[in-house]
């Protein structure tokens, strides 16, 4: 839920990834529940502290019948009104700026990128290195340009990299505005080549730009990455949507939520509507992928965030 919190009357926007049978909300302007069944977004503009209920009912992978049994849970979300905003993490950042990074790239019908390890640290150190030193240059402090700052992090074998800088813009948004608007750090955010990136921050109060930004891109031979709900870092509901590399070289595919158990071979496609356990937590997905001659193994976490403990239980589709 966007933003959160919020000031009274302030449009608050609802957003999920769920694409089940059967979908209802209740709270705020919903009432005792609106089904928008089919919808992902939502708003409301809440005078007061607002509780929203999801009911969601969705297909048991489990079920050996046919129509398969379905599932309900109920989740809650909720719209502090008034309260102070706490100050972002680092991480926080970085999962805002990809939202607005994958964002763009799906207005121009591009994949979503991932972050990865090696990327999101040399973006931080590269960060850190400009707040420290004071400087906004592709260039760091040793002289290093990326190539070779990329191998230092372990980042060698890649099919395409690329990097933005930025110096002085307070917001993940106002950063992101000035790189849509200039054509070379435009071209790196909607570059087809890149599946993957890495995203640093540093504020430095005394320094002379306050807030420094890195975004490394990348692509390494052989990797087909999962993305989890456009690159998320947590849902709210167990109902996800996975963007999956391979098009035009992948055949089939199967999903594990725990690498032991898997669903049957599919027919390759990029996107899928996946269902994790319903407990709160860290979860894995899991995805095998074949050309038909060799088999690749890719992963990629959400956090499953849940105010209250899920109701379950099992009904019959009629």
């Amino acid at each position: 839920m966007t933003p959160k919190p919020c000031a009274p009357g302030q449009t608050v926007t609802l957003k999920w990834y769920f694409t089940g049978t059967k979908v209802i909300v209740s709270g705020g302007r919903f009432g005792k529940g609106v089904e928008v069944t089919g919808r992902t977004t939502l708003t409301d503009t809440p005078q007061k502290t607002t509780r929203y209920t999801f009911d969601v009912w969705y297909p048991d992978p489990k079920s050996p019948t046919t129509p398969k049994t379905l599932l309900h849970a109920q989740y809650m979300v909720t719209a502090e009104v008034g309260a102070v905003a706490k100050e972002l993490t680092e991480e926080q950042i970085a999962y805002q700026l990809l939202e607005l990074v994958n964002r763009e790239r799906a207005a121009n019908k591009l994949p979503p990128l991932r972050l990865h390890p090696q990327l999101q640290t040399a973006s931080h150190w590269m960060a850190q290195d400009m707040a420290t030193n004071e400087y906004l240059d592709h260039t760091d402090h040793e002289g290093r340009e990326l190539e070779g700052r990329l191998a230092a992090f372990e980042y060698r074998e890649y099919q395409a990299v690329g990097e933005n800088v930025a110096a002085g813009q307070a917001t993940a948004a106002e950063v992101m505005a000035n790189w849509m608007e200039s054509p070379g750090h435009r071209s790196n955010i909607l570059n087809p080549d890149f599946c993957e990136i890495g995203i640093g921050h540093v504020q430095n109060s005394a320094g002379k730009f306050q807030h420094y930004w890195v975004q490394e891109f990348g692509r390494q031979p052989d990797s087909f990455p999962i993305v989890i709900n456009n690159g998320a870092a947590q849902t709210s509901l167990p109902g996800v949507r996975l963007y999956l590399y391979g098009e035009g070289t992948m055949k089939r595919m199967r999903f594990s939520n725990d690498g032991t158990t898997w669903t049957d071979w599919e027919t390759y496609t990029p996107n899928r509507d996946w269902t994790l356990p319903t407990g709160a937590g860290k979860h894995t997905v899991t995805v095998e992928l074949t050309d038909g001659k060799r088999t690749y193994r890719e992963a990629a976490n959400i956090d499953l965030v849940v105010e209250s403990s899920p109701r379950v239980s099992s009904t019959a589709r009629k």
